[in-house]
């Protein structure tokens, strides 16, 4: 279904069709033999319709809908936050192993621990580390993504477009760029860096 962003004005709809490039491309070339003139258009951040804006030379005044870019970083800070909890429910299996072991001195049944408590402790320590910053970044893309953004200074002054875009793709390459967490010489990816996918495509301007 293709909409008119500004009156909510239906200008196509289509039947199930694939979700690929070639798809939207014939609906895009659809509106232009009827007359429709599209000086913009915001979507998704689709693959699909990236590919098409392409093809018919409208990707330079696309942009990203805000609502899916804050869905984007919701997801990447819940994945996180469920990487922590599970860190911190192998601490305590890893200390209860421990403690059972020096009392008895035999080891426990079952599959053995692949970190100590203190190397458990240390992975921890980092995780709430970038869970903290991760949680401050998408405060900033909120309000970065507000229809009114005031500077932070003494004097606070209203940004203009061409600096609060700036401050958001800093803020997207620094919480979607992923952050590699060691572990027992292994290298884990953090939940941000499992998003580096998704991450190519919030690229786009999301500010017109």
């Amino acid at each position: 279904m293709l909409v008119d962003a500004h009156s909510g004005q239906v200008w196509a709809t289509l039947p199930p069709v694939a979700v690929d490039g070639e798809s939207w491309t014939l609906a895009l070339w659809y509106l232009r033999e009827q007359g429709v003139v599209c000086k913009g258009s915001v979507s998704d951040g689709g693959r699909a319709i990236a590919d098409a804006l392409q093809t018919t030379q409208a990707i330079s005044t696309h942009q990203r809908d805000v609502w899916h870019l804050l869905h984007l970083a919701g997801q990447v800070q819940a994945r996180l936050e469920r990487m922590v909890q599970e860190e911190e429910e192998r601490w305590l299996v890893v200390e209860r192993q421990e403690q059972q072991q020096a009392t008895t001195g035999r080891r426990t049944t079952g599959r053995p621990a692949k970190t100590t408590s203190s190397e458990q402790e240390q992975l921890l320590i980092a995780l709430h580390r970038l869970l903290g910053a991760e949680r401050y970044l998408f405060a900033q893309l909120r309000e970065l993504e507000e229809v009114v953004v005031l500077s932070g200074e003494k004097e606070p002054r209203l940004l203009c477009c061409q600096t609060r875009r700036s401050e958001v793709q800093t803020v997207l390459d620094a919480a979607l760029g992923g952050h590699p967490v060691s572990s027992h010489g292994t290298a884990k990816r953090s939940a941000a860096g499992d998003q580096a996918g998704e991450a190519g495509a919030a690229r786009p301007v999301v500010l017109c």
